[in-house]
């Protein structure tokens, strides 16, 4: 699914990723589909996006993918280079 979903994202605000394409793209995968309906529908994890959200905007997070590597973020698709930079930062301050 999450590879699906990627691969078949559309432009932020166009609908994409409402609930009615989600539960499309289940179906078109195979999945359990009443099950996945039921699971979208009740809001089960609605708080725990919520809560991930929050505390992005808190870090002044704003763009998917952002890492965090010991309080350092590294913004985006970053070469390998990037994060063996950062990583190697983090070790060596204490």
């Amino acid at each position: 699914y999450h590879d699906y979903l990627y691969a078949h994202q559309g432009n932020e605000n166009n609908g994409w990723g409402g609930s009615d394409h989600q539960k499309q793209f289940a179906a078109i995968l195979g999945l359990n589909a009443d099950q996945f309906r039921q699971c979208l529908d009740s809001g089960k994890y609605f708080s725990e996006v919520q809560r991930e959200n929050a505390d992005a905007r808190s870090r002044s997070i704003t763009s998917v993918p952002t890492f965090l590597i010991n309080g350092a973020i590294v913004v985006g698709a970053q070469p390998l280079a990037a994060f063996e930079q950062t990583i190697n930062a983090a070790l060596n301050h204490p």
